[in-house]
């Protein structure tokens, strides 16, 4: 059977590959551990991206909570830190202790302690530099000449 001739041809170049792959692999619902304030993968590789996040530069997310951001820079080699101002999100679950209100699910057994850098352990990730508690109406980072 003949096919009509195309109307229109495009030759095109090939400029980047996606990686979506990612966006499963790193998914919410596999995460260890999340709190209230966890941003989902594809919004936190979409931050990375903008800003760049590659081996040798220092990403610091100033409300990290349970550290999606931190940890999609971490996926590209990045250094990372962060604050937040709630310590409990910091501190995550203590071993043998109830889940706490603030954490909308921990993926573990009662007899395990696990937090923020629970998420950057499963996934075999370097751990941030720090991760302090802050209010960022009085910042703790300052500016220092050398």
């Amino acid at each position: 059977e003949r096919m009509d001739p195309p109307h229109q041809v495009h030759f095109c170049r090939e400029i980047a590959l996606g990686q979506r792959h990612l966006l499963d692999h790193f998914e919410l619902k596999k995460r260890d551990y999340l709190c209230s304030t966890s941003m989902t993968a594809e919004n936190s590789f979409f931050v990375a991206n903008f800003a760049h996040a590659a081996p040798g530069k220092l990403v610091l997310d100033p409300f990290c909570g349970s550290c999606s951001l931190l940890i999609s820079a971490a996926h590209f080699g990045a250094y990372t830190m962060g604050g937040d101002i709630d310590i409990r999100v910091i501190r995550g679950k203590e071993k043998d202790a109830p889940l706490p209100s603030h954490c909308r699910y921990a993926r573990t057994l009662k007899d395990v302690a696990i937090g923020p850098l629970s998420n950057f352990d499963q996934y075999g990730l370097m751990r941030p530099l720090d991760i302090v508690r802050c209010d960022n109406a009085h910042p703790v980072w300052r500016m220092a000449t050398v």
